[in-house]
């Protein structure tokens, strides 16, 4: 079930986790984000129980921004599954062709998914001398 929150719901949209919390800083935090001035709305595809999500819930949550998300937009994936998933690419594609970047966690190679589709930018962190932090 895909439940829009109220932007006065800060517990709606909470993060158990940190990932999101954590991206979402860097990306548009006052003090150090890249972008201070951008406006954040929350996709949560985790419950406070799960350490996983189906990908219909995915499914589902591209399918939402699609017909009614904001513009402009980015999708920051914090998650990764080994191999192809062709029905998730195509609508990861289908949201790139709307004009909205996809970014992804690189994970741990070349095959992961989504970090493997041609048109989303995949994302590596790098340790204090610029290696691939092997630790994530």
């Amino acid at each position: 079930v895909l439940v829009e929150c109220r932007a006065t719901d800060t517990d709606c949209a909470s993060d158990r986790q940190g990932r999101g919390t954590h991206l979402a800083a860097a990306a548009a935090g006052r003090i150090y984000g890249v972008a201070k001035a951008a406006k954040l709305h929350a996709m949560k595809l985790l419950d406070h129980t799960l350490d996983q999500a189906p990908s219909s819930r995915l499914l589902r949550a591209l399918d939402w921004l699609l017909c009614q998300g904001k513009r402009p937009a980015v999708v920051s994936l914090s998650l990764s599954a080994k191999g192809q998933h062709h029905s998730l690419t195509g609508m990861m594609n289908a949201v790139v062709k709307q004009n909205i970047t996809v970014v992804a966690a690189a994970g741990s190679g070349c095959d992961f998914w989504p970090a493997n589709v041609p048109s989303v930018i995949a994302v590596d962190a790098s340790d204090f001398v610029d290696e691939s932090d092997k630790h994530q």
